[in-house]
Protein backbone atom coordinates (compact mmCIF):
# COMPACT_ATOMS: atom_id res chain seq x y z
CA UNK A 1 0.00 0.00 0.00
CA UNK A 2 3.08 2.07 0.22
CA UNK A 3 2.91 3.09 -3.40
CA UNK A 4 -0.57 4.84 -2.59
CA UNK A 5 0.52 7.16 -0.30
CA UNK A 6 1.93 10.47 -1.23
CA UNK A 7 1.04 13.82 -2.96
CA UNK A 8 -1.31 14.28 -5.62
CA UNK A 9 -1.67 16.62 -8.27
CA UNK A 10 -4.92 18.08 -9.41
CA UNK A 11 -5.12 16.02 -13.24
CA UNK A 12 -8.97 16.78 -14.21
CA UNK A 13 -12.80 16.95 -13.20
CA UNK A 14 -15.43 15.18 -13.36
CA UNK A 15 -19.17 16.26 -14.07
CA UNK A 16 -19.02 19.31 -16.05
CA UNK A 17 -16.52 19.88 -13.83
CA UNK A 18 -17.97 20.50 -10.70
CA UNK A 19 -15.62 18.14 -8.84
CA UNK A 20 -11.76 17.53 -9.63
CA UNK A 21 -9.78 14.22 -9.38
CA UNK A 22 -6.05 14.22 -8.46
CA UNK A 23 -3.13 11.94 -9.66
CA UNK A 24 -0.60 10.65 -7.76
CA UNK A 25 2.68 11.01 -8.38
CA UNK A 26 3.50 7.75 -9.44
CA UNK A 27 1.18 7.77 -12.27
CA UNK A 28 -0.61 4.94 -10.67
CA UNK A 29 -3.08 5.65 -8.28
CA UNK A 30 -6.18 8.67 -8.59
CA UNK A 31 -7.93 10.44 -5.40
CA UNK A 32 -11.45 10.54 -6.93
CA UNK A 33 -15.58 9.88 -6.39
CA UNK A 34 -16.63 6.17 -6.26
CA UNK A 35 -18.55 4.62 -9.16
CA UNK A 36 -21.46 5.00 -7.24
CA UNK A 37 -21.35 8.77 -6.51
CA UNK A 38 -23.82 11.23 -7.59
CA UNK A 39 -23.83 14.60 -6.61
CA UNK A 40 -27.69 15.59 -7.81
CA UNK A 41 -28.50 13.62 -4.69
CA UNK A 42 -26.01 14.96 -2.60
CA UNK A 43 -24.50 11.52 -2.37
CA UNK A 44 -20.14 12.30 -2.62
CA UNK A 45 -17.81 9.24 -1.72
CA UNK A 46 -14.11 9.67 -2.53
CA UNK A 47 -12.03 6.70 -2.83
CA UNK A 48 -8.35 5.93 -4.02
CA UNK A 49 -8.45 4.17 -7.01
CA UNK A 50 -6.14 2.46 -10.23
CA UNK A 51 -8.65 4.98 -12.26
CA UNK A 52 -10.23 8.53 -12.36
CA UNK A 53 -13.42 6.68 -12.55
CA UNK A 54 -13.16 5.15 -9.20
CA UNK A 55 -12.47 1.48 -10.44
CA UNK A 56 -10.45 -0.54 -8.01
CA UNK A 57 -10.90 1.56 -5.35
CA UNK A 58 -7.96 0.80 -3.04
CA UNK A 59 -8.93 3.17 -0.52
CA UNK A 60 -12.41 5.04 0.59
CA UNK A 61 -14.20 7.43 2.61
CA UNK A 62 -17.80 5.64 3.04
CA UNK A 63 -18.35 7.79 6.28
CA UNK A 64 -18.77 11.02 5.11
CA UNK A 65 -20.96 10.92 1.96
CA UNK A 66 -23.34 13.22 2.38
CA UNK A 67 -23.45 16.21 0.30
CA UNK A 68 -20.81 17.38 -1.59
CA UNK A 69 -17.22 17.68 0.50
CA UNK A 70 -13.56 17.68 -0.78
CA UNK A 71 -11.53 14.52 0.64
CA UNK A 72 -9.73 17.05 2.62
CA UNK A 73 -12.48 17.92 4.67
CA UNK A 74 -12.61 14.85 6.26
CA UNK A 75 -11.34 14.19 9.80
CA UNK A 76 -11.38 10.47 10.08
CA UNK A 77 -13.10 7.31 8.35
CA UNK A 78 -10.00 6.23 5.64
CA UNK A 79 -10.49 2.62 5.01
CA UNK A 80 -8.23 0.12 2.79
CA UNK A 81 -8.99 -2.62 1.63
CA UNK A 82 -7.72 -6.21 2.38
CA UNK A 83 -6.61 -8.47 0.15
CA UNK A 84 -9.79 -10.81 1.06
CA UNK A 85 -12.10 -7.91 -0.26
CA UNK A 86 -13.03 -6.29 3.73
CA UNK A 87 -12.65 -2.80 4.40
CA UNK A 88 -10.61 -1.88 7.65
CA UNK A 89 -10.70 1.70 8.72
CA UNK A 90 -6.95 3.54 9.85
CA UNK A 91 -6.96 6.42 11.98
CA UNK A 92 -4.06 7.60 10.96
CA UNK A 93 -4.83 7.84 7.22
CA UNK A 94 -5.68 11.91 6.27
CA UNK A 95 -5.80 13.92 3.08
CA UNK A 96 -4.38 16.94 3.75
CA UNK A 97 -4.09 19.91 0.77
CA UNK A 98 -1.49 21.70 0.77
CA UNK A 99 0.38 24.42 -1.74
CA UNK A 100 3.15 22.77 -3.43
CA UNK A 101 4.77 24.42 -6.52
CA UNK A 102 8.07 22.31 -7.74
Amino acid sequence: MADVLGRYSIDGSVLENLLPYFKSENGRYYITLDMASNPMFYFVQWDIAETFTGYNSVIRNSKYTEGINCPWDFPDGWEYSTSDGNWIEDPTLIVECVDYRK
